[in-house]
């Protein structure tokens, strides 16, 4: 969708978003689905900056709309508690004027990366 990821670290993260022209509702705002999925990054950008090894898959995520998402977003995500198999996080998102627009938070599953299938494999 053509995100940015300005920083991700510490358990932080910033995320950039200049949306295109098939990303707007009939309103001329930024599609709800498109902030979705801009939060929904931002968060697991956010968690992975802690354990860059693992993997984050959303298993929940609860979004509130406070105005019209416009112009050019940008998401400020942190973790806010990691276990070993899950992490919790919180998400604002931000339009062009600066004001929050929305505010999510999210539970994500941990998973080690997994090898590719072309990887070479051990041999005993």
């Amino acid at each position: 969708m053509g995100f940015d990821v300005a920083q991700a670290e510490h358990g932080q993260a910033q995320v950039h978003y200049q949306p295109r022209p098939e990303h707007l509702n009939a309103f001329g705002v930024v599609h709800g689905g498109a902030c979705m999925a801009l939060m929904d990054m931002a968060m697991a950008a956010a968690v992975r900056s802690q354990s860059p090894a693992m993997r984050a898959a959303t298993v929940q995520m609860n979004t509130q709309f406070f105005a019209p998402a416009q112009g050019t977003l940008t998401a400020h995500a942190h973790c806010l508690q990691r276990t070993a198999t899950l992490a919790f996080a919180e998400v604002t998102l931000h339009g062009a004027d600066g004001k929050p627009c929305a505010k999510a938070s999210g539970t994500f599953k941990l998973v080690r990366e997994l090898l590719p299938r072309n990887a070479a494999q051990p041999t005993a």
